[in-house]
């Protein structure tokens, strides 16, 4: 089996929306695409934006706009001492303010250095 290209570039797969930092894989590991559906950092970013819909006074729910893939819902939580994101919107936008944790609801999917 071929490994994926190991590199500093970020890809969003279009047609389920998985972000894939640090490595180039011929298929997407969570639909199973191929290249030719992913999107650089770059790519993505002049294309879709992050929308921000609040939920209550802790909570955001943030969507891609347009709709990137089978994309679901993440949401952003201010905790008073911490801002973290369950889950991750999958377009790249700048203007989104950094959070200090990331957390994930899907199985892990390995290292992301194996080609799948």
């Amino acid at each position: 089996m071929d490994k994926a290209i190991v590199t500093n570039e970020q890809y969003v797969c279009t047609a389920c929306g998985f972000n894939m930092i640090g490595f180039y894989p011929k298929r997407c590991r969570f639909c199973g695409a191929t290249r030719d559906h992913f999107l650089t950092r770059e790519e993505c970013s002049a294309k879709f934006k992050v929308e921000s819909t609040p939920v209550n006074s802790q909570i955001t729910r943030l969507n891609s706009v347009p709709q990137l893939g089978i994309e679901h819902a993440a949401y952003w939580i201010e905790t008073g001492e911490k801002r973290v994101w369950i889950d991750c919107p999958s377009s790249f936008d700048r203007n989104v303010q950094p959070v200090d944790l990331i957390l994930f609801t899907h199985n892990d999917l390995g290292d992301g250095h194996d080609g799948v």
